[in-house]
């Protein structure tokens, strides 16, 4: 018997814990989860087990990474000049996000809770020099 088709799929894991709303790029996970990058040419390759195991959000916590199919975000990345260098990377858009399965909401969630019950002081003895 023939392994199921996702047996042979492959994944990037986008990170929206280092995604910010108002960035440019998506951050993914680079190889064996050492770090993040949002240079397609780092980003790490993770099989369907690898992924389900990072991806798996058992305690209910705000969700901030998601398996996302390689061949996918192949095809939406673009190549972006930086300086002298030119690579490829996944822009941060609607269009994007409807492709990849995910909301706004999902981008804002993590951003937003971040700081829930946290005060915040202006303090206005601090001069800048």
């Amino acid at each position: 018997m023939a392994p199921p088709k996702t047996y042979f799929m492959k994944y990037y894991l986008l990170s929206l814990k280092w995604t910010n709303p108002n960035d440019l790029l998506f951050t993914f996970w680079k190889a064996g989860a050492h770090g993040y990058s949002w240079m397609k040419h780092e980003y790490g390759i993770f099989n369907p087990s690898e992924a389900d195991t990072f991806t798996d959000n058992p305690h209910g916590i705000i969700k901030t990474v998601f398996k996302v199919e390689k061949s996918t975000v192949d095809e939406l990345c673009v190549p972006i000049l930086y300086g002298t260098r030119s690579f490829h990377a996944l822009p941060v858009n609607e269009y994007i996000l409807q492709e990849l399965g995910l909301t706004l909401e999902e981008l804002y969630q993590k951003h937003t809770s971040d700081f829930s019950g946290v005060e915040f002081v202006l303090d206005t003895q601090q001069t800048i020099s």
